[in-house]
């Protein structure tokens, strides 16, 4: 559970509102919150509705506050609230300034007034465009995967006056992800984009199945790594080749994350690709990841917060040392099933460096990299060397991070959370990649 970035969902069982007023959810809010600054939580706890009393009570209360401040220090002020009615419930906005960062703490209610909800979210804050990228240079137009079970929206960055140019797919990381790979006021898929664009090469950007269908793709018992990533960028490759301003036999795929760990399965499984970039890409399964996430996310904290931290890392050594399909879902980490999981360990690289060797890859790895650390471009380096006839190449970017952002000083999650953009060191290698090949 990473405390940063969000404290608590519980949006269960909802009874509809009937007398429940704006200004009563907006007063409310303003009491629990100034209770919490005073740590006052038993008062809080009469409020919290059955779930969120179960599931959280006074003491979790406590202890999520605490680790709270332990990143971000006192709560100094609390501004107004602001309450909307968001279908049967009343949910209120509050900005809160503690000493080292200001966030927005949501707190939704429910109709007898009670606690049915509680966020800390980052402020909105507004997109910068990179100075490398000139938008006088490149259109964007909205194209949809047109999946007839699971449609998804994108955005087609083309160079203007364009005539048989290269076009890079961009496929996301894990978790449910946006087009633009939101994170505060970066957008970082679609620096990527503009920056690509602005340099002559069109980009395909688009939503992942998890983000616009999470509901529906949990409901599905043999969920997979095809679901998740395989048919979109077969989908993709067929859209860019149908663009008349686009060379069909220069199309490159550029996986991060997760989806660089899967290019070498997304090579044997999709037709009509170039070459294929990887940036952050982990050769690692995802469990093996996880556990060392969690050590290093943990490691600064007292004995205490350090629990939920080494709950995932339990069950992720489980995910990667006993692992079995019949495994019960109950004992991977959250957000992975067994079919999932299955899946996943199929379309690991080791099975499929064979496609290492038929196409050109990159792989760029930022030596800042928390989540995916440099010893992971030692493990694609290692794996790939004995091979004959491999068409690889390594790149490492110094004061790099996982969302390719500068950073200074010390690895941490926090970096993520301010402003700037995606390094144009990035941007200069994947173009480079691109365009030799096209000369080729």
């Amino acid at each position: 559970m990473q405390f940063k970035l969000l404290i608590l969902l519980f949006l269960c069982g909802f009874t509809k509102l009937s007398a429940q007023t704006k200004t009563i959810a907006e007063v409310r809010a303003q009491t629990v919150i100034l209770s919490m600054q005073q740590k006052q939580f038993a008062s809080i706890s009469p409020l919290l509705d059955y779930e969120m009393s179960r599931v959280l009570g006074e003491n979790g209360l406590e202890e999520l506050w605490d680790a709270f401040q332990m990143q971000f220090g006192e709560l100094v002020k609390v501004h107004e609230s602001v309450g909307e009615l968001v279908d049967t419930l009343w949910v209120t906005r509050t900005k809160v300034d503690f000493e080292k960062k200001s966030w927005v703490l949501k707190i939704v209610f429910n109709k007898q007034a009670n606690i049915s909800g509680l966020f800390i979210e980052p402020l909105k804050m507004p997109y910068q465009s990179p100075a490398y990228a000139d938008e006088s240079l490149f259109y964007e137009y909205k194209k949809t995967l047109a999946d007839p079970n699971f449609p998804v929206d994108g955005l087609l960055s083309i160079p203007k006056k364009a005539k048989q140019i290269p076009g890079v797919i961009i496929i996301a990381g894990s978790g449910p992800n946006d087009k633009d790979l939101t994170i505060g006021s970066k957008r970082i898929y679609k620096d990527i984009a503009w920056g690509l664009a602005s340099k002559g090469i069109a980009v395909f950007r688009f939503d992942k199945r998890t983000y616009t269908y999470g509901k529906e793709l949990a409901q599905k018992a043999d969920f997979n790594i095809d679901d998740e990533y395989t048919k979109d960028v077969q989908l993709a490759v067929k859209l860019l080749q149908a663009q008349a301003e686009i060379d069909p036999n220069q199309i490159y795929v550029l996986g991060h994350s997760l989806g660089g760990h899967l290019l070498p399965y997304v090579a044997g499984k999709v037709k009509g690709v170039k070459g294929f970039i990887g940036f952050g890409a982990n050769y690692s399964g995802l469990p093996e990841l996880m556990a060392y996430q969690a050590d290093f996310l943990s490691k600064d904290l007292p004995a205490k917060q350090q629990e939920a931290y080494q709950e995932l890392k339990q069950k992720a050594l489980y995910a990667r040392d006993r692992f079995s399909p019949n495994s019960p879902n109950d004992s991977l980490p959250d957000g992975l099933t067994a079919k999932y999981l299955l899946s996943l360990n199929q379309a690991a690289p080791k099975n499929h460096l064979k496609t290492l060797s038929k196409k050109p890859f990159l792989f760029i790895q930022g030596e800042k990299d928390y989540q995916v650390p440099t010893s992971e471009l030692t493990k694609w380096q290692a794996a790939i060397y004995p091979m004959k006839n491999a068409k690889v190449s390594f790149i490492s970017l110094e004061n790099i991070n996982h969302i390719g952002a500068e950073e200074l000083g010390k690895m941490s999650p926090a970096s993520y959370e301010k402003p700037g953009n995606v390094s144009p060191l990035l941007i200069n290698e994947i173009a480079k990649f691109v365009l030799l090949k096209k000369a080729n």
